[in-house]
């Protein structure tokens, strides 16, 4: 079994990425958050391939509040998930990275709490995850994926599959 955040977790976090559509970012925002996600899995399946770490319950011997497998607890690849759209969603709009940081931050206290992570485990993929972030916004921003994204954006726009936005101030 795999833990899961509390599901008004993850439709909090869907919601914000959704308004960020509407946002002059918003289709960066959105590649950068799905290409974050790439990035996460692909560093957690290299870590988990070189590094184990049994999980608290497991090491300690109790059951866990939330049933989860027994694989390798390091990096808590859900908490890397909520912090990989942090950085895209905070380019945005700031409440929307504060509020994406917020449900990262209950996340990995929950999965402390619950015995299926160590403090550790969910700094590490808090950090994985804010890196991701970070990559994939910087990446898309580069001139050739910028200019795609610019093009793609007007193609929508034009279409009128995504609304166009006001510019943002400053």
């Amino acid at each position: 079994m795999v833990s899961r955040p509390p599901k008004g977790c993850a439709v909090l976090a869907v919601v914000l990425l959704i308004a960020a559509w509407f946002r002059p970012a918003g289709l960066r925002c959105l590649l950068a958050a799905l290409t974050a996600l790439c990035l996460v899995i692909v560093a957690r399946d290299l870590i988990a391939g070189h590094y184990f770490v049994a999980r608290p319950f497991a090491a300690y011997h109790f059951t866990p509040l939330y049933p989860h497998g027994a694989d390798s607890s390091f990096p808590s690849v859900t908490t890397s998930y909520f912090a990989a759209m942090i950085v895209p969603a905070s380019r945005t709009g700031r409440l929307a990275g504060w509020l994406l940081g917020a449900i990262t931050a209950e996340v990995a206290v929950g999965c402390v709490y619950v015995g299926v992570h160590y403090t550790t485990d969910v700094l590490a993929g808090a950090g994985i995850g804010l890196a991701a972030g970070l990559v994939a916004w910087l990446a898309l921003g580069s001139p050739p994926a910028a200019w795609l994204i610019g093009r793609a954006d007007r193609v929508l726009i034009r279409a009128r599959l995504r609304p166009q936005a006001a510019p943002l101030p400053g």
